[in-house]
């Protein structure tokens, strides 16, 4: 009931009035009915007490603000209105604010004494390297090999429903019973091994990693002119088709930059570059193997971007995963976990333009549990 004249009074005060003044307007439609803001928030849980048990502990702070103020959604559209005047250091700035990390917009300007793209690359190739080697270091140190098994098989008990896979359970009381009980048995687990860890620590060093390509972002959005008159060299192989600038696969680190005409990329790569052309990504990845770090950079072009792996898109798991799409119509097809989602660490999907696609499976685009999950169109 409440939530229904919540959606009427909104939908009658967009049409009549201004939207700088619709929340006085829905203040004095509200006292017409006797009622105040404060007779509309949005219960966290069925209980007469609004308050949840846990204390909102799983919910962001902001929206545990807008579930209790209701009206202040409107606020929040007018800041987020303001994020499209800004560039990305800064959307990124204020909208981690937001969710309470006070981080500071990187200074992109360290590049500029990087006068050569390959000593660029190099630096990013070293810095990848790192990030993965942290990678391995803090899975090894907070969960055992047992764990990690554990985890695979079991990350979305967390936030799907798992009762079983037997479609006899529902017309079988006692079976019914046994599966569910096991299905809160994971659950539980699942949390638990997740609740062990420093997670605004480890997000804290997500967000480091992030800053540090955006960075990158810049620089080679700064230097497209010059890449375009560099050498390029026709390669086709498993992994990648098409014209490119550059590309390294020694075994540890794949980096490709791609030229202007259409790519075609296969399987997991830590950075991507691409100047420009209708590219197709077919991108996969490994999650809780400290291999599931990657960055894709792409600056023209209709694009294609597909994976048939959970995070297997922008999608991390106590790592970062990061795509920026600067211009073009481009068609994302993903499964879980995906197109700006993450468990620990952070997640990132950052499309500047164009008439785009988002296709996605359950926990995806813009989603976060215990990290990061942003989708910025």
């Amino acid at each position: 009931m409440k939530l229904s004249l919540i959606a009427i009074l909104i939908l009658v005060c967009s049409v009549v009035f201004p939207q700088d003044n619709i929340r006085s307007k829905l203040e004095k439609t509200l006292s017409f009915r006797g009622l105040s803001e404060k007779d509309i928030t949005i219960p966290i849980t069925s209980d007469k007490d609004k308050s949840p048990t846990n204390q909102s502990k799983l919910l962001l702070p902001k929206v545990k603000e807008l579930m209790d103020s209701p009206l202040k959604s409107f606020e929040f559209m007018e800041e987020m209105k303001k994020l499209g005047k800004d560039d990305i250091n800064l959307h990124m700035s204020e909208l981690l604010q937001l969710l309470s990390y006070n981080s500071q917009p990187f200074d992109s300007d360290i590049f500029s004494t990087l006068r050569s793209t390959d000593r660029t690359i190099k630096l990013f190739v070293d810095m990848i390297k790192t990030s993965k080697k942290n990678d391995k270091l803090f899975l090894s140190q907070n969960f055992t090999n047992e764990e990690l098994s554990f985890l695979k098989k079991n990350l979305f008990s967390i936030i799907e429903d798992t009762e079983g896979d037997g479609s006899d359970n529902n017309t079988d009381i006692f079976k019914f019973n046994a599966s569910r009980d096991s299905s809160w048995k994971i659950s539980k687990r699942t949390l638990d091994l997740l609740s062990k860890i420093q997670i605004e620590e480890r997000n804290a060093s997500s967000v480091g990693v992030l800053y540090h390509f955006i960075g990158l972002y810049h620089h080679f959005e700064n230097r497209l002119s010059e890449i375009k008159k560099l050498n390029k060299e026709h390669i086709s192989n498993q992994f990648v088709q098409g014209d490119f600038y550059y590309y390294l696969d020694d075994g540890d680190v794949r980096i490709a930059i791609g030229a202007e005409g259409k790519n075609i990329y296969n399987g997991h790569f830590d950075l991507i570059i691409d100047i420009g052309g209708d590219d197709v990504y077919n991108m996969s990845n490994e999650i809780l193997t400290g291999n599931n770090f990657q960055c894709i950079m792409d600056f023209a072009g209709n694009d294609f971007y597909n994976t048939y792996d959970d995070f297997g898109l922008a999608g991390a798991v106590f790592s970062t995963s990061m795509i920026f799409d600067k211009e073009g119509n481009d068609v994302y097809k993903s499964k879980n976990g995906s197109l700006g989602a993450a468990i620990g660490g952070i997640g990132l999907l950052y499309d500047e333009a164009g008439d785009d696609i988002y296709e996605g499976d359950a926990f995806s685009q813009g989603a976060g549990c215990f990290g990061i999950g942003l989708l910025y169109d």
